[in-house]
This record gives C-alpha cells, structure tokens and sequence, in this order.
C-alpha cells in the first residue's frame, strides 16, 4: 500500500518481495487502480534493481533478516543510492524484550491465533546467527512448522548501518507502532 499512497505525491515505487502471493497481489491491486508501480518478486538480498532510489524501506521484513542479511542487502543496493538516501527501518528490539522477560527464550508459549490454538516450542537463542528458532504446533496438525526470528536491537543495527556508510538521523521509539523505526541517511565511504 506505501506504493500507491507515494505514487500520488507523484513518486515512483518499486516493491521487493519474496513471497509470490503477495507480489500477486500487489499486482493485482496495481492494475486495478491502474497504477504504474511495480513489483518485483525476488530475495532483497539478491535483486539487482537498475536506477538510484531517494528513499527506501525496510517495513516488515526485519524479523527475517538476519545481520548477515541486512549487511549483504545495503552491499547489494549502494549501487543505487547516492550521498543522502534516505533508509527507513522498521524492527523490535529482540533483545531488551529478552532481558525484560517478555520473550521467552527456552519452553512453551501458548497463544490464540485466529480462533485456533498452537503452542511455539522455543529452542534457546542462536546468538551466532541473530535467531529465535522456534517450532509451531498447531492444534489438530502432525507436523511442526520450524521457523525463526531475528534478533535486532538498536545497537546492532546502528553498528551494522556505520559500517555500510549510513548515518542514523532519527530513532522513533515504540509508540503505537510495535518496534522502533529507525531512519539513516547513506553519506558514502568516509575517505571520499
């Protein structure tokens, strides 16, 4: 939807993603409202997109990149920015929730979700990778989904973004949005 509420400001929008279902629909949306922004199916991480991009986002995907991941994608688009890009990222703090005891790392959750019950086996914390894996057990099913989080925090994220050549502009903490939206300004490599 950020595409279409930018396009009418006159702003073209190019949308990544790698599900095919939402990329469907997005598409779909697209050409009912017969707009022109364009959707592109692919990993983040991976894509090679032509152009320079004023601005892009980072809403939503956070809690399935990993660091690795988030430094392989700024490597990838600085091709396409240029001194003041603007980088808007959306991400929970991961680990002050675990140190608050509001995540919890080892055991079983129980929580409702859609009028049907699943409990999440949590299996430790992968501090090498960044991850929460966990297993999901829907109620009524045999096999366990597996799956995992990342872990981000402010820290993390600010170091990674200073080693890539962006500079952090303003942190918005948690308010009605769940986690802190974090925007960066790319200043390029620091002996230019």
């Amino acid at each position: 939807m950020l595409g279409f509420v930018l396009e009418r400001r006159g702003r073209r929008y190019v949308g990544v993603d790698l599900n095919p279902d939402m990329i469907r629909e997005a598409r779909r949306t697209a050409e009912q409202l017969r707009s022109r922004c364009a959707f592109v199916l692919s990993d983040l991480t991976r894509v090679a997109l032509p152009g320079r991009f004023d601005t892009l986002t980072l809403i939503g995907p956070m809690c399935h990149l990993t660091a690795f991941d988030v430094a392989r994608f700024l490597r990838k688009v600085r091709r396409n920015v240029h001194r003041g890009t603007t980088l808007i990222v959306d991400y929970e703090d991961g680990i002050r929730r675990m140190a608050e005891g509001k995540r919890k790392t080892r055991g079983k959750e129980v929580q409702k979700v859609r009028g049907r019950f699943l409990s999440i086996a949590r299996r430790g914390v992968d501090t090498e990778a960044g991850l929460f894996p966990y297993s999901v057990h829907f109620r009524g099913s045999g096999q366990p989904l597996h799956a995992a989080e990342a872990i981000w925090s402010p820290f993390v994220l600010e170091a990674l973004m200073a080693a890539e050549d962006w500079e952090l502009v303003r942190r918005v903490p948690p308010g009605r949005h769940l986690g802190f939206r974090d925007i960066y300004r790319f200043v390029g490599p620091r002996d230019s």
